[in-house]
């Protein structure tokens, strides 16, 4: 568990990883194109620095509901006791571009709508708890909406895109802070940790310098950021329940 000792944090070196590509440690290629595991992602600097064994469930693409499939597959493999970071969001949002660029007079809704991303964690949290586990909800590290989209635009027509998106890609970005927000009222609803991941990328000088090409994996320099971000806030109270 974290557990306050003194004037620090005791952490417990069981972990499960519940989360998406960037959990994962999944970053682009610059050379090549291609998305690749990196051996130092910010869960295995942590994890070396906190001398933890990890199971790490995360899968590139994964939305909360994939993360609630995950945890019931695994259940019997997972120790009732330790912490459980979870870290979703970034797919839960995001749209089905193609369909949209297809048919931009329709609606169109996110993989996972905004109410039921909110339900479906908490359901994910509950579960964590009812197996021992303490959760450690993970804020989202931001995106560079115009890379974003020029990366999932590629093959589509941009026209149609843009006209769905209001004339702007910050709308985007916009999406993506609302269902950050909402992790960090989820921790304080359920008593969790939370670690704001976001925060060091956003009061850098140039965020970008820490994201891939494609607007929203962190990169290597990212995935360092987020772990001096993580280990400090660990050794500190200031990582004490939302």
């Amino acid at each position: 568990m974290l557990r306050i000792a003194g004037d620090e944090i005791v952490i417990d070196t069981q972990w499960l990883v519940l989360g998406d590509s960037v959990s994962k440690g999944i970053v682009l290629n610059e050379s090549n194109g291609r998305y690749e595991k990196s051996e130092q992602s910010f869960i295995t600097l942590v994890a070396d620095k906190s001398g933890a064994t990890v199971k790490n469930l995360s899968m590139f693409g994964a939305t909360v509901k994939k993360g609630l499939d995950l945890f019931e597959r695994h259940q019997a493999d997972i120790n009732e006791q330790g912490l459980a970071i979870l870290e979703f969001g970034g797919n839960d949002c995001d749209f089905l571009w193609p369909e949209i660029s297809e048919q931009p007079e329709r609606e169109h809704v996110p993989n996972i709508p905004f109410e039921k991303f909110h339900n479906l964690y908490q359901a994910l949290i509950e579960k964590c708890k009812a197996k021992g586990l303490m959760p450690v909800l993970l804020s989202l590290p931001p995106l560079d909406a115009d890379r974003y989209f020029a990366t999932f635009s590629k093959k589509l027509d941009k026209e149609n895109l843009l006209r769905w998106l209001q004339g702007t890609t910050r709308t985007i970005y916009q999406w993506h802070e609302a269902y950050n927000a909402t992790i960090a009222v989820l921790a304080q609803e359920t008593k969790s940790f939370y670690l704001d991941i976001r925060r060091p990328f956003l009061l850098s000088k140039q965020p970008e310098d820490y994201i891939c090409s494609d607007g929203i994996h962190p990169n290597q320099k990212g995935h360092r950021l987020i772990a001096d971000f993580v280990i400090q806030r660990l050794s500190r109270l200031e990582a004490s329940p939302a």
